[in-house]
C-alpha cells in the first residue's frame, strides 16, 4: 500500500511539474512583431541635420516574463538646406539599421508597462549633397558602421493581442563623424 501511495504521489507531483512547465512554455512562446514611426534628429555631425523621419519593424519573442530578445530594422531620413547669395546645398542621410536588442519589462503601472533596453547592429549610411539642385554639383557616399542604442519607453495594452506604445533610442553611430541619432517612436505590436 505505502508503495502505491508513494507512485500516486509521484504521478501526482510530475503531472504538476509538467502542467508548470507546460504554462510557463505557453506563456514564453509568445512571438511579437512591432511596427513603429516616429521623428529622428541628429547630433554631433558636421552638416547640421534638420529634424528628420523613420521607421521600422521588429520580430522578437520573450524569454522570460520580463526578457525579450528581437532583431529589428530601420530607416532613418533626414536632410539638410543651407542657402546662400551664391549657391543652395541640399544634403541628405539615409540610415539603414539592422539591430539585435534586448528588453527588460518591468511590472504594469496602472496598465502601463515601462521598460528598458539596449541593441547592438550595424548601420549602413548613404548621403547625397546638391548644389543648386543640378546633376553635375552633386556627391554622394556610402559607408557601414558599428552602432549601439539605449531605449526607454512603455506599452499600453489594448487587449491581448495589441500593444501600443512609445519610445525613445538614443543611437550612436561610430564613423568617422559620430552620429547621435536621438529617436522618438510611436509603435503597435501583435503578440502571437
Amino acid at each position: 500500500m505505502k508503495k502505491i501511495l508513494i507512485l500516486a504521489a509521484a504521478g501526482l507531483l510530475s503531472s504538476a511539474a509538467l502542467a508548470s512547465t507546460t504554462n510557463t512554455n505557453n506563456l514564453l512562446n509568445h512571438l511579437y512583431v512591432n511596427g513603429n514611426l516616429g521623428l529622428n534628429m541628429i547630433g554631433g555631425a558636421k552638416n547640421d541635420y534638420d529634424t528628420g523621419w523613420g521607421l521600422g519593424v521588429a520580430v522578437g519573442r520573450y524569454i522570460t516574463p520580463h526578457f525579450r530578445a528581437e532583431g529589428a530594422f530601420n530607416y532613418l531620413r533626414n536632410g539638410t538646406s543651407n542657402s546662400s547669395l551664391d549657391e543652395t546645398i541640399d544634403a541628405h542621410l539615409n540610415q539603414y539599421v539592422f539591430m539585435a536588442n534586448g528588453y527588460y519589462d518591468f511590472n504594469s503601472i496602472n496598465g502601463f508597462l515601462p521598460y528598458a533596453g539596449g541593441g547592438l547592429g550595424i548601420d549602413h549610411a548613404t548621403s547625397s549633397v546638391s548644389s543648386l539642385g543640378v546633376i553635375h554639383g552633386k556627391v554622394s557616399g556610402e559607408g557601414t558602421n558599428f552602432a549601439i542604442q539605449g531605449i526607454v519607453g512603455f506599452d499600453y495594452p489594448i487587449n491581448k493581442n495589441v500593444v501600443l506604445g512609445a519610445n525613445y533610442h538614443l543611437m550612436p553611430v561610430f564613423a568617422s563623424d559620430t552620429l547621435f541619432n536621438n529617436l522618438i517612436n510611436f509603435s503597435i505590436t501583435y503578440k502571437f
